[in-house]
């Protein structure tokens, strides 16, 4: 069995805590009937996709070194179609209302407004400016969208009680010059996008 773990900013120092951690939790137990496992092997994703092993359970040595995914790590490709696959719920609000109609500009924005919120956390309130062709972002046309809504509660325990949650799942396809929006694309993936994103809503992947 294996997990995805993302870490960002300032939180990739605090892997050494996350690895010790996950192996107290081996061993004292999870879940109801408290199942116990042994973390084998920690491996950091690079930019490419290649993966590299940074802690094993032979040697108890992390490596110091990890490799880190920038924005400027993904060139712009030449693009003129995508597929978006939305593998957890996604919850996009524009002027307070949830979209229920995806649009190339309306994603871009989700994405950019979450790289920015991350940016100024983990980088002492610093923010980029980034020059995007809006013109030519509304210019891409949505060709296919087979998308469903889901509605699940989870529970709070800051507010005590179960929140109501929404979002959609399903497959959006983009055609148009996506070119220069390809990084964002990318970045996105492992961002996550729209309400709920710290929880794990809003996962999606470009699978062509």
């Amino acid at each position: 069995m294996y997990l995805n773990l993302i870490l960002i900013g300032k939180a990739i120092d605090y892997l050494p805590y996350f690895v010790y951690c996950f192996q107290r939790m081996g061993k004292e137990g999870i879940g109801r009937d408290a199942g116990k496992f042994s973390l084998e092997e920690v491996r950091a994703v690079s930019a490419d996709g290649k993966k590299q092993r940074v802690f094993h359970i032979g040697d108890q040595v992390l490596v110091h070194h990890v490799p880190r995914i920038e924005l400027d790590a993904f060139r712009a490709q030449l693009l003129p179609q995508a597929t978006l696959q939305f593998l957890t719920p996604t919850c996009i609000k524009q002027n307070g209302k949830v979209v229920e109609q995806l649009t190339f500009s309306v994603l871009l924005k989700a994405i950019l407004r979450r790289y920015h919120r991350l940016r100024f956390n983990h980088d002492d309130g610093q923010r980029e400016d980034f020059s995007i062709d809006w013109e030519a972002a509304e210019r891409i046309a949505v060709v296919h969208q087979e998308i469903e809504f889901q509605r699940f509660r989870r529970y709070s325990n800051r507010q005590g009680r179960p929140v109501p949650m929404e979002g959609f799942v399903g497959k959006v396809i983009f055609r148009g010059n996506l070119t220069p929006f390809y990084p964002w694309l990318k970045i996105g993936e492992y961002l996550h996008i729209g309400k709920g994103a710290t929880f794990g809503m809003g996962w999606y992947r470009v699978v062509g």
